[in-house]
């Protein structure tokens, strides 16, 4: 069954509405539907078909691979089937244009061509309905929640379906049938995008301490839950230009004010926007100098995210974003960028963007306070300024407390007053808690703030990767009108987790991979070059396609050539008509049986065979002999195997009753 004319290309539409990929789905849907008006039509073998369908396949898998080195692994296999109906198009449209009605199934599977190499086995299948339907399922990967995608996906299926409908039933009859099948699945989707949304929020409660990525609404600590720390030694990004034996450098993406239930909150963390200097520079705040600088290598997911800064960031260069907002508690948010950003910092420490204290980063949670007030008492915290206090708590933290990523006490939760009091272990972020709230207790506006460490050198890169594992947790205090960095942790935190982490070679070998193939996508020189690199390579695979399709036609004459050379003289007897009768009426002859062997054995059941021995005389002479037989000898062979023949049916026909 045909597919109604413009369907594929509605699909095509459909699919790059959905898609975004508007340019190319008009393109391929107005290739398609031009085979209506183009009359010339393209006669294509097999050999043909599974040269373009392994072309196709290689297209894909490279896709795939390129997913692999430049995207999230949670969506290379969204991504992948959106592209699917770009990879695949070449195929139907040989299709569309050539002179057969579908394509070999063989074509399509190794399985099926290596296993039926019979012509006669040969499955063929109209692409048009299946491609249709892949552009459908492909829109739907996309997720563009809206009712737009359910109607026309109902609408493109009722014009699929609308050769089919059945004449004993109208119109109407049947519109109205599609309609409530349309409703009903419409119900059906809802209850099940609301079941999706229950497990999802209930997943998010469960594996909120897993979160990827930084919020600048809330930070999930690990504090109070039950579990070793497990960390991971992926690269999350790359940064140049600090010293290499100089002290770890601290990269902040946001900070939190508010303390409540093991958790850390922002407090209306509006965003307001940064308006640009032109050329990709953008301001924070006034200059400084002398000013340190650091560049920073970074994956921009989906073209949007929290930008990882030095404290006392004043300007940003070379950052190619539509958009870049900053909020009050030092978050830098840039949207419409590209995969991979490159951008540079400059900072000095008297520099700060964020908002000053106010009443909220004070607070000392009521359920701590004992505990946080004791403490200060016994270890004699305090001062007469800021520094000394500062100065003071990290003193207490030097005695006697551990780094740890077993955040548990005696197989239990542990909370803060635990961490502080008895077990004296935990890892950054109890010591980051720890310190905001014990200044705050002795009158020090402090924030807690999170980001990453820059500490591992890489030779092989000649600059510092930036791996899961070294997100990192400190305090903020306000000190001199400025907010200051006060990390707490035990310096040797970053060797604990290194060597919980394990071997890494492999997978930073294929980071490195990854990052290069991800530096070619987005750089615009590179993508210059490569784009020149392309346009030979596609002249050589149109040679090799066309080249290779002339040697397929020699070879395929070569071989019909061999196979009339090697037709067995005598190979098209008359005698073979008898043969084929008498194995339908007794038994076939046994492989390699001599057809006189096989007479004889047949003489017994039926005498007429003797009178067949002349005319296998006749077939050997022209079996076996060198010269073959003469026309008149074919005729009389041919004569007396049609007389044989004749009298053996009615002989048959005389013996039936009746």
């Amino acid at each position: 069954m045909r597919p109604p004319r413009f369907f594929v290309g509605g699909c095509l539409l459909f699919w790059g509405w959905q898609t975004g990929f508007w340019e190319a789905a008009a393109l391929m849907a107005a290739a398609v539907e031009s085979a209506g008006v183009v009359r010339r039509r393209w006669d294509l073998t097999l050999s043909d078909f599974n040269r373009i369908s392994d072309a196709c396949t290689t297209v894909f898998i490279g896709m795939v691979l390129w997913l692999l080195a430049t995207e999230a692994a949670a969506r290379i296999v969204f991504i992948a089937i959106q592209w699917l109906p770009m990879a695949y198009f070449p195929l139907l449209l040989v299709q569309i244009y050539s002179t057969g009605a579908g394509v070999d199934l063989r074509a399509l599977s190794l399985i099926f061509r290596k296993g039926h190499k019979d012509q006669d086995r040969s499955v063929i299948i109209d692409l048009t309905y299946p491609y249709g339907i892949l552009c459908i399922l492909s829109a739907g990967a996309a997720n563009v929640r809206n009712p737009g995608y359910y109607l026309a996906a109902l609408l493109l299926a009722a014009v699929g379906l609308l050769p089919s409908r059945s004449r004993r039933f109208s119109p109407f009859v049947w519109g109205a049938a599609v309609l409530t099948a349309g409703a009903v699945g419409w119900c059906g989707q809802a209850g099940l995008q609301r079941l999706q949304g229950m497990i999802e929020e209930k997943g998010l409660a469960w594996f909120a301490h897993l979160q990827v990525e930084t919020d600048p609404f809330r930070a999930v600590t690990a504090i109070g839950e039950v579990g070793a720390l497990k960390p991971s030694d992926r690269i999350r990004f790359r940064v140049e230009g600090p010293d290499p034996g100089g002290d770890p450098l601290l990269l902040r993406e946001t900070s939190y004010n508010t303390y409540r239930l093991s958790r850390w909150y922002a407090i209306k963390p509006r965003f307001a926007p940064v308006r640009p200097l032109g050329g990709g520079d953008w301001s924070l705040g006034p200059s400084r100098s002398p000013a340190r600088t650091a560049t920073v290598i970074a994956p921009l997911r989906r073209g949007e995210g929290l930008l990882p800064l030095p404290s006392g960031t004043f300007r940003i260069t070379n950052l190619p974003v539509d958009g870049l907002s900053v909020n009050a508690y030092g978050a830098v948010r840039a949207t419409g960028g590209p995969g991979l950003v490159d951008y540079t910092v400059r900072h000095h420490p008297t520099v700060s963007s964020d908002r000053p204290p106010d009443a909220s980063d004070r607070v000392v949670p009521g359920n701590l306070s004992d505990a946080l007030y004791g403490i200060m008492r016994l270890e004699g915290i305090g001062g007469t300024s800021p520094e000394e206090i500062v100065d003071a708590v990290i003193r207490f933290f030097e005695r006697g407390f551990a780094y740890s990523l077993d955040p548990t006490l005696g197989g239990g939760g542990m909370d803060l007053a635990d961490f502080l009091l008895r077990r004296r272990a935990g890892h950054c972020e109890y010591f980051a808690t720890a310190t905001v709230l014990l200044l705050r207790a002795a009158g020090v506006p402090a924030r807690y703030a999170v980001g990453y460490s820059v500490q591992e050198y890489s030779r092989l890169e000649d600059c510092f990767v930036v791996r899961d594992r070294h997100a990192h947790a400190w305090a903020l205090a306000w000190i001199d009108g400025v907010w200051r960095e006060v990390d707490a942790t035990p310096p040797d935190w970053s060797r604990i987790e290194s060597e919980a982490a394990g071997w890494t070679l492999m997978s930073d070998l294929w980071s490195w991979l990854r990052f290069r193939i991800s530096w070619l996508r987005w750089r615009e020189e590179a993508r210059r070059r490569l784009v020149w690199l392309l346009i030979p390579l596609g002249l050589v695979l149109i040679r090799r396609f066309y080249r290779d399709r002339g040697g397929d036609r020699r070879l395929r004459k070569a071989v019909e050539t061999r196979r009339v050379l090697k037709i067995r003289p005598g190979a098209d007897s008359d005698f073979y008509r008898i043969e084929a009768y008498l194995a339908q009426r007794w038994f076939r002859r046994g492989t390699g049986e001599p057809l006189s062997h096989w007479l004889q054995r047949l003489a017994p059941r039926d005498p007429d065979i003797q009178r067949v021995l002349p005319l296998l005389d006749i077939h050997y002479r022209g079996r076996f002999h060198g010269e073959g037989l003469s026309d008149r000898e074919r005729a009389a062979l041919a004569a007396g195997v049609d007389r044989w023949l004749r009298e053996q049916r009615n002989r048959e026909a005389a013996a039936r009753p009746g």
